[in-house]
């Protein structure tokens, strides 16, 4: 190796450490001013969970009724499984129907497919989620009203 390859290679060396030591040195992270949470009403603990979530609405910690598709992006998955459950139930008591979910996940990907347009197309429109659910249990052929 002759002086200009041992200089060269001093200096990508040198270099190289920069990049790796540089994040140590820096200082801690701190965060932006828009943190990817938000603070949302519908946070809770894992360790405070409710026994009623959206319904039945005067037993429920949050009303169900009033969970449109803008409020669905603040939800985790848990709180939109409960949401689907007891708004099943909610749906089968309130409209006298039976309520048969062949494909959960079918049924997800078409609330979620509906809370998208609604976003995108009517920005200014908060539909009901509860309006939505129903929506997609037609669309899929799960529910049945009785007479």
């Amino acid at each position: 190796m002759n002086k200009k390859q041992l200089i060269v290679a001093w200096v990508a060396g040198i270099s190289l450490l920069c990049l790796f030591v540089t994040p140590v040195f820096a200082g801690p992270i701190v965060p932006n001013s828009s943190p990817s949470h938000k603070v949302s009403k519908y946070d809770y603990k894992d360790d405070d969970q409710p026994d009623a979530w959206f319904f039945p609405k005067d037993k429920a910690r949050w009303d169900g009724y009033n969970v449109n598709d803008w409020n669905w992006i603040e939800l985790t998955d848990h709180q939109k499984d409960m949401f689907i459950s007891e708004g099943i139930s909610e749906i089968e008591q309130a409209r006298n129907a039976v309520v048969t979910v062949e494909n959960k996940r079918r049924l997800l990907y078409s609330i979620n497919r509906e809370v998208n347009d609604m976003i995108d197309n009517f920005p200014n429109i908060k539909k009901p989620m509860l309006e939505i659910l129903v929506d997609s249990l037609k669309e899929n052929g799960f529910i049945k009203f009785n007479q």
